[in-house]
């Protein structure tokens, strides 16, 4: 395959959301997006609707991990010793979908969007006009190169592709980034009201930041240990309400 044919199937990749239906999930966008390959592929028009019919199979997974998917597809596809039927393409595909869906949501999703998210607002609310290229220019270069690098592993290695993926060790990031995110947060809530723009609301005694900074913080350490986030979110505003009570008495 040549390297202009491999983009084009990337740059396809990128609209696989584009037809998401409940009944196939994403089967329409990864088969749009290996189209170019099944008409070079050539054959008869047998062939090429067998090829198709074959894609057109349920298939849902996180969508910036579409193209490493479509990498190890291809490997499969392109062998000299495939069979006919594609079946140790679509075995791989199955066998990826599930757990690129699984980290990829957590990761992306769950995580880093996230992140970015506070990160960006913390900067509107700060009066920055750059929030929203901030935003752009923090959350993209990631999955892109996932998008890219995974890819091209795929397309080199076939199932080992996946070993790719796997080495990003991905579930411990989440948990890396999900703890910056709160310690950012808990910093934004204790210490924003300095340098923020206009009047907002919260009251700003460091002693009471420093109360609020430590609520949180206990909180997420709560979560861990396993005690109830309903327990601590009513204990937390229980604590918080009778501090701000106390110091306005005083």
């Amino acid at each position: 395959m040549d390297g202009w044919l491999l983009k084009k199937i990337w740059f396809r990749s990128l609209t696989v959301q584009a037809s998401l239906n409940f009944w196939r999930m994403q089967n329409l966008g990864f088969c749009y997006a290996l189209l170019p390959w099944i008409r070079r592929a050539g054959g008869d028009r047998e062939e090429m609707a067998r090829r198709l019919t074959r894609h057109l199979q349920p298939f849902n997974t996180h969508p910036y991990l579409t193209a490493p998917v479509l990498g190890a597809v291809l490997y499969a596809e392109t062998r000299p010793d495939a069979p006919a039927d594609g079946a140790p393409a679509t075995a791989l595909k199955n066998a990826l979908t599930g757990p690129y869906a699984a980290i990829g949501d957590a990761f992306f999703w769950g995580a880093w969007r996230p992140f970015c998210g506070l990160i960006s607002v913390t900067l509107a609310i700060m009066g920055s006009l750059a929030a929203p290229l901030v935003l752009l220019l923090l959350y993209n270069p990631p999955h892109l190169w996932v998008r890219t690098r995974g890819y091209m592993e795929g397309i080199r290695k076939g199932r080992g592709g996946a070993d790719f993926i796997a080495a990003l060790d991905l579930p411990r990031r989440t948990r890396q980034i999900r703890w910056g995110s709160l310690v950012f947060l808990a910093t934004a809530a204790a210490l924003l009201p300095e340098g923020a723009e206009g009047q907002i609301p919260l009251v700003t005694d460091f002693t009471v930041k420093l109360a609020l900074l430590f609520v949180m913080l206990a909180s997420y350490w709560g979560i861990r240990k396993g005690l109830s986030p309903f327990l601590l979110l009513y204990g937390a505003f229980a604590i918080l309400l009778a501090a701000f009570t106390l110091l306005a008495a005083v």
